[in-house]
């Protein structure tokens, strides 16, 4: 709603050059009730972009978006409030109907649920950079490489491929830190969203650094992950009553099944 547009334009045939062009949107939304849903109360973007025949569109330029919001099928995962800035690029190719996504995104603020896990991601401020493809007609989304970085957590690198990703994504990814703190995972994760039910989480402090790999499949409902990591200088006390553990180091190849997995 309440599309606004200018768009500076040159014609030097057979090329057409659109600078700096200046797009404001209200209220943009995706999707609908059978599918992932998402909108914006406000989006604005600048961006420059070259036209030739036959030839694939490249679009680059900078998006900040307000009020951001998704929602799954179900209403299981919801997220809020998503403040996003950063500069994009886009490359559209129509013989192989697909988008190529390139950027730099920063996250403001935002408050996300996922079934029972809550998280504020204000005092996080997360980064994403990300080289990666979605072609249409297969509805699957390619990750050339996908870096997510949390300020209090560390940053993890995520390459692989999403079937089905705009109804029923599954998964097919691998993902690799070596600078990961389990500490700050300990506080953004599990002592926010399950101290009520597990008052012993407030008790609880860890430290040390994390550096893993692993591979990640499945749906959102049956995942898998499975892989190596390492753990040095770990630390686990108890705060009221003083006690510790550490330093520790760990080696560490796991799995890990979510709910409804058909393996153990």
């Amino acid at each position: 709603e309440n599309l606004s547009l200018n768009a500076p334009f040159e014609w030097s045939r057979p090329t057409w050059r659109i600078g700096e062009a200046q797009l404001t949107a209200l209220k943009l939304t995706y999707g609908d009730k059978n599918r992932w849903q998402a909108a914006a109360e406000r989006v604005q973007a600048s961006a420059t972009m070259d036209l030739v025949p036959d030839q694939p569109v490249k679009i680059t330029g900078r998006l900040k978006s307000t009020g951001g919001k998704f929602a799954s099928p179900d209403g299981s995962k919801l997220g809020e409030n998503f403040a996003i800035d950063g500069d994009f690029e886009l490359r559209t190719d129509p013989v192989k109907h697909s988008i190529g996504v390139g950027g730099k995104f920063r996250a403001d603020a935002g408050e996300l649920l996922w079934g029972k896990f809550f998280a504020d991601l204000k005092m996080q401020q997360p980064v994403i950079e990300l080289q990666a493809d979605y072609f249409r007609d297969l509805d699957r989304f390619d990750c050339r490489r996908c870096n997510f970085n949390l300020t209090k957590i560390g940053s993890v690198d995520v390459s692989g491929s999403v079937e089905g990703f705009s109804q029923s994504p599954k998964l097919r990814l691998q993902a690799r830190s070596a600078n990961f703190l389990p500490g700050g995972f300990y506080e953004f994760v599990l002592r926010s969203s399950f101290n009520r039910e597990y008052p012993l989480l407030d008790k609880l402090t860890l430290g040390g650094e994390l550096a893993f790999q692993c591979q990640i499949h499945g749906d959102l409902q049956s995942l898998i992950t499975e892989g190596d990591l390492s753990l040095k200088a770990g630390e686990l006390r108890e705060q009221l009553e003083g006690w510790q553990i550490g330093p520790i180091t760990l080696n560490l190849p796991f799995q890990i099944s979510w709910a409804g997995s058909p393996k153990a």
